[in-house]
């Protein structure tokens, strides 16, 4: 009698098999992102930029915002990322190119997301009430938007197009 199964433990796992099919892809290794900001672009900021990370593990992508002192570097587990802000935001006070930056771990984003599509940065939005609908609308000239981060208090919105 071991052997057999219920229909009611068949939907059961059905059920499982579903919910793990319609995960985000990206995170499944978790929030693997450590944003860095308020450093000033000079000669070598680069290396400056990854020369923070190397103690802590190695850096998969890395992604430098033109319009803002902005970087988002990816490392290959949760872990690294973590070590990364809680040893700068605690310890040390972090620089490049001599001035210093703030580090924190992303929660907003699991992977840095590249390939065929770009990011379009939009700030300055009025403190009046809208919608998201209609600031996805600022962005439809650049393309289908894919996913969108707005950031309200900041009165910014970042949108991955496609």
């Amino acid at each position: 009698m071991d052997d057999f199964v219920t229909l009611d433990e068949l939907q059961e796992e059905e059920d499982e098999e579903e919910e793990e099919d319609t995960t985000d892809s990206s995170r499944k290794g978790g929030m693997r992102v450590v944003n860095i900001v308020g450093f000033r672009r000079g000669y070598k900021f680069m290396s400056d930029l990854l020369a923070l990370a190397k103690p802590f593990g190695k850096v998969v992508k890395h992604l430098v915002l033109d319009l803002r002192s902005e970087a988002s570097l990816q490392f290959t587990t949760e872990e690294e990322a973590r070590a990364m802000a809680a040893f700068y935001s605690c310890n040390v006070t972090a620089s490049i190119c001599g001035r210093p930056v703030r580090i924190s771990h992303s929660t907003s984003y699991p992977t840095i997301q590249c390939g065929s599509s770009k990011v379009v940065y939009l700030g300055q939005i009025p403190n009046s009430k809208y919608s998201d609908g209609d600031v996805l609308k600022l962005a439809e000239p650049y393309g289908r938007v894919r996913k969108y981060f707005l950031n309200r208090l900041n009165r910014e919105v970042q949108n991955q197009n496609h």
